[in-house]
């Protein structure tokens, strides 16, 4: 089951599954093309991994930092609110 996200709530404690996207060098194009059978005319620039952690959940809501200091509508320097 796919819960919603919002940054100004901590993440319920039930989230067990995490995501993380990486960037893909160019030099790991072609085998990752052929791993994933990703046809010629794409050229990945990243991937999602997704799975389960080994380690316990913590809380790190106090890392946070609040949403007009990291979202942006339409120009860089005008904040979000």
């Amino acid at each position: 089951m796919v819960r919603s996200y919002h940054p100004d709530r901590p993440v319920p404690p039930d989230v067990i599954v995490g995501a993380c996207f990486f960037g893909i060098p160019k030099e790991r194009i072609g085998t990752f093309r052929e791993a994933f059978g990703v046809p010629p005319h794409f050229t990945p620039i990243g991937a999602i991994s997704v799975g389960y952690s080994d380690e316990p959940p913590r809380d790190v809501s106090s890392w946070r930092k609040p949403v007009a200091d990291v979202v942006r509508r339409g120009r860089w320097a005008q904040p979000a609110g």
